[in-house]
């Protein structure tokens, strides 16, 4: 008898968890539906349009601001560069008597492209020069080594050693 009773408990109590398990459900989804319905969705609201001349104006005015730069605009600045630089030097030798010694060779960078760091007469920064470019006309950089370098004159070709920091 006691048996039958616990059956019927347990029985009891098993319905009534699944019929509060599906009134739960029943009132979740209903209050949930119900709360989408009263809230403005996405695709309701209406965004402002933005007027972008006037923000881009006011970040172009900030000093610290620098543009993206294409590759085409980036080599066509370096090429204006390099050519000013040319331009420069050319009109230093020309103004003074200028010789190989005049510009102190501070390292050489040995790698794929290899490289020769110099300080020239007018300036305090290293310049740096590859194999065929000169600094000095009509010399040309011809062979960069660990600790020198070699010059060679473009009309006569002489050829001029020049060590570091010398």
């Amino acid at each position: 008898m006691q048996s039958e009773i616990m059956r019927k408990l347990i029985v009891l109590s098993v319905g009534f968890w699944c019929l509060l398990a599906l009134l739960s459900g029943l009132l979740n989804s209903v209050s949930a539906s119900s709360s989408r319905d009263n809230q403005p969705m996405l695709s309701d609201i209406v965004m402002p349009e933005i007027d972008t001349a006037t923000w881009r104006n006011v970040v172009k005015n900030i000093t610290a601001y620098e543009p993206k730069i294409t590759k085409a605009e980036l080599e066509a600045q370096k090429a204006a560069e390099e050519a000013a630089e040319k331009e420069r030097l050319t009109k230093l030798a020309l103004q003074q008597e200028l010789t190989l010694a005049d510009a102190r060779l501070v390292g050489t960078v040995l790698t794929s492209p290899a490289k020769a760091l110099l300080v020239l007469p007018d300036n305090s920064e290293p310049t740096e020069l590859r194999i065929g470019e000169s600094w000095l006309s009509p010399w040309v950089l011809s062979a960069i080594n660990a600790d020198y370098v070699i010059w060679q004159h473009a009309e006569t070709k002489d050829t001029q050693q020049q060590a570091l920091f010398k």
